[in-house]
């Protein structure tokens, strides 16, 4: 709502960026033109690894100036980070954890999809138990599908924002 710009981000580890999620990520920023992603993470700050993302994304659609990516911080420069990032995009095929839950405690709903492992049903949990089974897609095309949809919902999306931490608090999650 501040910068007139619906900004995506995934403040999770790179390692678990594997080009099926590029290749959606890509596809999101495709369909939304004007949508940016924000990936931010320690070892970003590198060229070499903020530049093997970044061609990846763009080789699948994304258009260089929809990308921000920058290095890590300390555990405050991070949670700081939240409050530029509308939506927050899961990984897979190993999914947030303690990010995930980060994400909510900050007043940032997370989109996921389960994946067929342990490892990739975090998100899935998480978000169930803390009542948001509505950010949780079937598979990566309803994944794709959710990330559009829900930066259509701009009103909606901020009104559930400004309860998120009060609503985790008394959720199973917590």
């Amino acid at each position: 709502l501040q910068t007139g710009r619906f900004t995506f981000g995934c403040l999770n580890n790179p390692a678990k960026y594997a080009p099926k999620i590029l290749s959606s990520w890509a596809e999101i920023l495709r369909r939304l033109p004007k949508a940016r992603l924000l990936l931010k993470y320690a070892g970003l700050e590198h060229p070499s690894l903020a530049n093997r993302f970044a061609d990846e994304l763009t080789a699948n659609g994304a258009r260089p100036e929809q990308l921000i990516i920058e290095g890590g911080g300390n555990n405050l420069e991070m949670m700081s980070a939240y409050h530029r990032i509308d939506l927050a995009l899961d990984t897979q095929p190993y999914s947030g954890g303690v990010t995930t839950c980060e994400a909510l405690w900050m007043g940032v709903p997370v989109i996921t999809f389960p994946g067929q492992g342990f490892a990739s049903r975090h998100s899935t949990s998480h978000l169930t138990n803390a009542g948001l089974p509505q950010f949780v897609a079937a598979d990566a095309a309803g994944y794709i599908a959710l990330a559009v949809e829900w930066a259509s919902r701009i009103d909606e999306l901020a009104a559930l924002r400004s309860n998120l931490r009060d609503q985790l608090r008394q959720s199973p999650l917590c």
